[in-house]
């Protein structure tokens, strides 16, 4: 399947399950490269440890693999409680690394991407609760993602609400 639509028939999966799904199934697949744009690293989403435990073996398989998360709200997301992600950054810091976007990116932020091995997309649209659209293999698509992914994390900076807590 090159383009899968997740949203469900009711147009609102409860808490984010139907996203959850999707995440996982792409992370899992990933071997060297996960981006990751999104608001606040909603808990319903990015919170979970079967989440957390993909991660880990995605970073732990390659001494290549990196996880880059660009944040466009860190205050919010520093307020979730527990943080998992960020435990997870803290164990492997030379593989994830964790910005923010400057102030005039960030408050137009209406879609969330989590781009893997610039072949695969998971796009979730802020604006329609439970939307989000999933591309398993469309390097095209992903590459364009991509490069405006880069694009932003050059311009952002490490994120002072979500440092790592052995500094």
């Amino acid at each position: 399947l090159d383009h899968i639509n997740t949203t469900s028939a009711e147009g609102n999966p409860p808490d984010g399950v139907v996203g959850r799904q999707a995440i996982l199934a792409i992370i899992t697949s990933g071997k060297h490269e996960i981006l990751l744009l999104t608001r606040n690293l909603d808990s319903r989403y990015y919170g979970s440890m079967d989440l957390i435990q993909c991660l880990q073996r995605f970073l732990l398989g390659s001494p290549r693999a990196k996880l880059l998360v660009l944040v466009a709200d860190p205050r919010t997301a520093a307020t979730q409680q527990p943080l998992p992600l960020l435990e997870l950054r803290d164990r492997v810091s030379s593989r994830v690394e964790i910005r923010e976007l400057p102030a005039d990116q960030a408050e137009p932020l209406r879609v969330e991407w989590l781009i893997v091995d610039g072949r695969q997309v998971l796009e979730r649209d802020l604006t329609r609760r439970g939307s989000s659209r999933c591309w398993r293999d469309a390097p095209q698509h992903a590459r364009k993602r991509r490069n405006v992914f880069i694009e932003m994390w050059n311009l952002s900076l490490p994120t002072q609400w979500l440092r790592p807590t052995h500094l």
